[in-house]
């Protein structure tokens, strides 16, 4: 089958020093997370200009992180990079080109800060980026890789990771493709669009960004 890939390396994994409490303790500790869309996920990729620009879109009507077979943690602590790994991420009923997409993950996720001023109330959106990203889809149509990382933010009342990548000038993510893959419709080199939001929560308690 072919496949779309989207994949970050280590390089990319940046963040800023942050202090995490989880359920009211900021004592150093990993601590089991699942979580779940709250609907439709959307995947762009830029189209070439023989296909008319703009973007080609993939939508998948689901998506969540399990406990099993292999859990996701969040991180408490003080002067944290990594402020939650996912290890699984579950996507379901997805579609693009030539019709349903298979999809499925094969790194660690890695939740990061890059930028705000939190406080102690649990009330703050933190803004932040996805590093390490990499998942596989496929159908007998279409193959492409995407390279990057996703912003978004992390809003602490709901206990929401809200995934916003929205392709700017210069986008995280990256799309390659060989010229006779997807109809062609797909620019090699152009950029990517992803976004969804999902609800966390773990069995230890809230999560909190402390300053």
């Amino acid at each position: 089958a072919a496949s779309l890939a989207l994949v970050a390396g280590p390089a990319l994994a940046t963040g800023l020093s942050t202090n995490v409490s989880v359920g009211g303790s900021s004592l150093a500790g990993s601590h089991p997370i699942t979580a779940a869309s709250t609907g439709t996920l959307t995947f762009a990729a830029e189209k070439t200009a023989a296909a008319g620009g703009g973007y080609l879109s993939m939508t998948c009507a689901s998506a969540n992180v399990t406990s099993s077979p292999t859990a996701s943690s969040v991180f408490s602590g003080t002067g944290l990079t990594d402020i939650a790994n996912l290890a699984k991420v579950n996507f379901v009923s997805c579609t693009g080109p030539g019709g349903r997409l298979t999809v499925t993950t094969s790194t660690d996720w890695k939740l990061h800060r890059t930028g705000g001023t939190p406080t102690a109330a649990a009330t703050d959106s933190i803004p932040g980026h996805i590093d390490n990203i990499s998942a596989t889809a496929g159908n007998s149509l279409c193959t492409f890789t995407v390279t990057g990382k996703a912003d978004g933010t992390f809003n602490e009342g709901p206990q929401q990771l809200v995934v916003n990548e929205t392709a700017a000038a210069a986008g995280n993510l990256t799309v390659s493709v060989a010229p006779t893959s997807c109809g062609g419709q797909l620019l090699n080199g152009g950029k990517a669009k992803f976004s969804g939001t999902f609800n966390v929560t773990s069995p230890d308690g809230a999560i909190n960004v402390l300053p």
